[in-house]
């Protein structure tokens, strides 16, 4: 038997069963997805059964990483290879250490749309890292600000990491005073409505409920829980992350009372959620 057969049975057989394993399958692995002569389809046979196995194919992560830099395969194979160092990363004993350097340094690359696309990859599986994605905290901020239509991964994965708040904050502010935070509205709303851009949406989860560290929001909040034109669930979580803040956020109490005298508003989810932001606002430091 062919060893691109015995390969493609293997990685079928580990995808109707991923407790049959061996270090000999892997290595059998391995050696079909680095082999320059096999066809992309077969080497990608290979990779799939590689991620079944999870983190039992650690021993696979040094080779697997070389095929990020290989200019034969293509952006869409090099894609699905990210996609499997973190599935491998996360169920393997070391976290994927051994591919961890590989994966951060396609973040400092954004020239050209290809490359964009592998930068913004990692921001996805840095979870799957554990502890050791801490390390990528700075460059994530500062891709926020290189990359703004990559801001939404990235601010993601600083919410999943639980950046520190004291180093992130600033970056936070930053953003939210460069400019215009809403998409235009949609061709066909009648009701003229806006949404938050992606990036602003994904970083106000970030600091949702960071409590009074996000206090420097406050005024931007405010303005959007004023915004007649924006959409109820943004001008909602508004006001959940002024609650959140707490009594430092006690500058948009009139605003949220305002909100309550609305008879338009009465009985919405808008009016409720004032009534909870303004008790935690109103309890004392």
């Amino acid at each position: 038997m062919r060893l691109s057969t015995l390969v493609i049975a293997l990685a079928a057989l580990l995808l109707a069963n991923p407790l049959a394993y061996s270090q000999t399958q892997v290595d059998s692995l391995v050696k079909v997805l680095t082999d320059p002569d096999k066809t992309e389809g077969t080497r990608d046979g290979a990779l799939k059964g590689l991620a079944r196995l999870g983190g039992k194919a650690e021993s696979a992560l040094p080779e697997i990483v070389k095929l990020l830099d290989d200019s034969e395969l293509s952006q869409k194979f090099k894609v699905e290879v990210v996609y499997v160092i973190g599935t491998i990363a996360e169920g393997s004993k070391n976290h994927g250490k051994a591919a961890f350097p590989a994966v951060t340094k396609l973040m400092d690359n954004l020239n050209g749309d290809s490359a964009k696309e592998l930068a913004r990859l990692p921001a996805k599986i840095l979870p799957s890292f554990g502890d050791l994605a801490k390390q990528s905290v700075p460059r994530l901020l500062s891709l926020v600000e290189l990359d703004e239509e990559g801001g939404r991964f990235y601010w993601t994965a600083l919410e999943m990491l639980r950046a520190d708040p004291k180093v992130a904050m600033p970056v936070v502010t930053k953003r939210l005073k460069a400019g215009e935070r809403l998409l235009p509205p949609p061709f066909n709303n009648v009701a003229n409505k806006r949404n938050l851009k992606p990036e602003y949406e994904r970083m106000y989860y970030y600091f949702s409920n960071l409590g009074p560290v996000a206090k420097d929001a406050v005024p931007f909040l405010i303005e959007d829980v004023k915004n007649e034109n924006l959409q109820a669930e943004y001008r909602n979580l508004a006001i959940r992350i002024l609650g959140n803040i707490g009594p430092d956020a006690d500058a948009a109490l009139p605003t949220l009372r305002e909100i309550l005298k609305r008879t338009d508003f009465m009985g919405s989810l808008l009016v409720k959620q004032a009534e909870e932001a303004i008790e935690k606002i109103k309890k004392k430091k």
